[in-house]
């Protein structure tokens, strides 16, 4: 089967900057050694391993200093109520946060690849993200997460341009000329901006959650601020459309038409449809109603979720794969229906919403 980024990739990081061992030695952590480190792959250059004082650490370093006083805020704000990786410092001059290396876990997405992530997982996720959405966060940052971005559907500026991939720009393409696509982005950043704020993570994937030992935590808080709840909830909709649409195997796809693929992934996807009751039951148990429109608003979320998967996969490919346009099909129609989808994200409607 296909991995559809199963796992975070790990490969051997440079030497740390001094500021890392700096602020290692002023925690009272020690300092890292200068080989026989690890580092995962995402936006942040990171370090991995154990310091002269045997302490296993993760150090992560930010370019962007608003991401960092978004994930600082988090840390201050949860206080340990949420299970999440423990923070054991940071440094804002340095850009710098470390935390407790979790040896032995493994994300989510690496679960979902070997039929580990179950019904009993899904529901434990509903539950973490509901305590999420129950903390109280009047003074954190309010500015509307960036995608999907009306201005970059309008016209991408010639700076992005020369940043995107051939696949990319065929992804943007994709959108930017769908007047039906545009419409409905519309519509559910309007409903967004009406919709009640409460603590989000705002940038959901499988593979942020990890099962550390017999606890699933929730990783990579820089994009924490207040935001509509159902973003979060259908980003773990969509991320299981997209698992299904890519357990098709590259090596099939040229022998399959276009709607072969899309119905091959709309088949296993209602295989997943018990974790997602499971996750929205808990969810539902652990918060109690949600306001009307929820779930309408959560299933454009996971419409819109392949094409932010989309965009991602595209970053180190010259072309979209039949695969990729297949997802990005399935991703339009429950962004085009989001009330009609529901049922199918498992969202069941029946005295979850209060009225008004």
């Amino acid at each position: 089967m296909r991995s559809a980024e199963t796992t975070r990739h790990r490969f051997n990081p440079t030497a740390p900057a001094t500021a890392v061992n700096t602020l290692l030695t002023r925690l009272g952590l020690g300092a890292l050694p200068a080989d026989g480190l690890t580092s995962y792959g995402g936006r942040n250059t990171n370090w991995a391993g154990t310091t002269g004082t045997g302490e296993a650490v993760f150090v992560k370093h930010f370019t962007d200093p608003a991401a960092l006083r978004r994930a600082v805020a988090f840390e201050e704000l949860s206080a340990g109520r949420i299970p999440a990786p423990r923070c054991l410092g940071w440094s804002e001059v340095d850009g710098l946060q470390v935390f407790e290396l979790l040896t032995g876990s493994r994300s989510g997405a690496e679960l979902v690849q070997d039929g580990l992530f179950d019904e009993h997982l899904s529901a434990r996720a509903g539950s973490l993200l509901a305590q999420v959405h129950s903390l109280d966060g009047p003074e954190l940052e309010a500015t509307p997460p960036q995608l999907p971005s009306l201005e970059l559907l309008a016209a991408l500026p010639l700076a992005v341009l020369g940043e995107l991939s051939m696949a990319q720009l065929q992804a943007w393409a994709l959108m930017q000329e769908d007047a039906a696509f545009l419409a409905a982005v519309h519509r559910l950043r309007a409903l967004e901006a009406a919709a009640p704020r409460v603590p989000a993570h705002t940038d959901l994937r499988l593979d942020q959650f990890v099962l550390a030992g017999d606890e699933l935590r929730l990783l990579d808080w820089e994009e924490f601020r207040l935001a509509d709840a159902a973003r979060d909830v259908g980003a773990f909709l969509g991320e299981w459309l997209f698992q299904a649409t890519f357990k098709i195997m590259d090596s099939e796809a040229p022998e399959l038409r276009h709607e072969d693929i899309v119905q091959r992934g709309v088949t296993a996807f209602r295989g997943y449809r018990g974790r997602l009751e499971a996750f929205w039951r808990a969810y539902l148990d652990r918060r109690g109603a949600v306001d009307p429109g929820f779930t309408e608003r959560a299933a454009g979320f996971a419409g819109w979720q392949l094409f932010e998967r989309l965009l991602s996969i595209g970053r180190e490919r010259s072309v979209l794969s039949p695969i990729a346009r297949a997802a990005a099909g399935v991703g339009r129609t429950v962004l085009l229906h989001p009330r009609a989808t529901t049922g199918l994200l498992g969202l069941s409607t029946s005295d979850t919403e209060v009225t008004t």
